[in-house]
């Protein structure tokens, strides 16, 4: 049985926990996954068996999606060309298995940011992305290992670092081509980017023609 608990008067200030109690089962689970996040009836069960979600391509959501962030990493100093790399690594280390079933038991804000850059060095390290594409956008993590009002927000509270894979994993990954991300964002000037560029991030890999998505 899954029951959902909501309450705000729209989507900007919904507030939501999900509870799942499956069969023969002594007590109930809660989704942490799907904290203040709504999700089609078929991606509850495939959050619970683990499977990768999938939805049709909304634009709307894409964009507020890529607001929020956009001005949450700017209260904490990430900078302009460092804002478009952080969203596409997340993106890209969520691919790798391991990472998208286990970064919700890291414990400190070093080990996530640890083990997405071995993600990242995992999901990349057969493809035609050349070795220097790879390294700045590990370095880019490397970087935000130091910034203090980053690691000061505690995991699993708005605006932390699992707060944005999260957002990520169950807002814009199920409409994403993972392949096209690192064909296009690894080719990227990142010195010369603004925030127009910092949407198309999370805008342009649910378009591509390589997806296999349903368009809207």
């Amino acid at each position: 049985m899954i029951a959902i608990a909501i309450s705000g008067t729209n989507k900007q200030n919904i507030k939501a926990d999900t509870f799942y109690w499956g069969h023969g089962q002594n007590h109930y689970t809660i989704l942490e996954k799907a904290k203040d996040i709504i999700l089609e009836p078929q991606n509850y069960i495939d959050l619970i068996k683990g499977n990768r979600l999938t939805k049709a391509y909304s634009l709307d959501e894409i964009r507020n999606a890529a607001i929020d962030m956009h001005n949450c990493l700017r209260e904490i100093k990430v900078t302009e060309a460092h804002k478009p790399v952080f969203i596409a690594g997340i993106l890209i280390a969520l691919s790798d298995e391991d990472f998208s079933k286990g970064y919700s038991m890291f414990t400190s804000y070093k080990l996530v940011m640890q083990n997405i850059q071995n993600a990242i060095e995992n999901i990349l390290k057969d493809s035609e992305i050349k070795n220097g594409r790879v390294g700045y956008i590990k370095q880019v993590f490397s970087t935000l290992l130091d910034n203090t009002k980053f690691a000061e927000i505690p995991l699993g509270h708005s605006k932390s670092i699992t707060w944005y894979i999260e957002q990520l994993e169950m807002k814009i990954e199920p409409m994403m081509d993972y392949e096209w991300l690192c064909e296009a964002y690894m080719k990227t000037d990142y010195t010369k980017l603004t925030q127009d560029d910092f949407q198309q991030t999370v805008n342009e890999p649910c378009l591509s023609g390589k997806s296999t998505i349903k368009a809207a």
